[in-house]
């Protein structure tokens, strides 16, 4: 299981609060770009419940800007 708290990156009050959507993601800090675009794609269809995939990007969607 690759976990972004093993690298650091966590923060927070639960920072292993990801770690099962990351679990079989190919993250690898020494890995090609390619992959690792490919693994935020598969994390963001696990947490929305919806695979990015061509017909997805192909999609019109709506964008909502936030304020700090």
């Amino acid at each position: 299981m690759t976990l972004l708290s093993q690298w650091g990156w966590a923060e927070g009050s639960d920072p292993h609060a990801l770690d099962a959507y990351l679990d079989g993601a190919p993250f690898g800090i020494d890995e090609d770009t390619a992959v690792n675009i490919s693994s935020l794609l598969l994390v963001a269809g696990r947490m929305t419940g919806r695979e990015i995939d061509a017909e997805w990007l192909d999609g019109v969607h709506t964008c909502y800007r936030t304020v700090r």
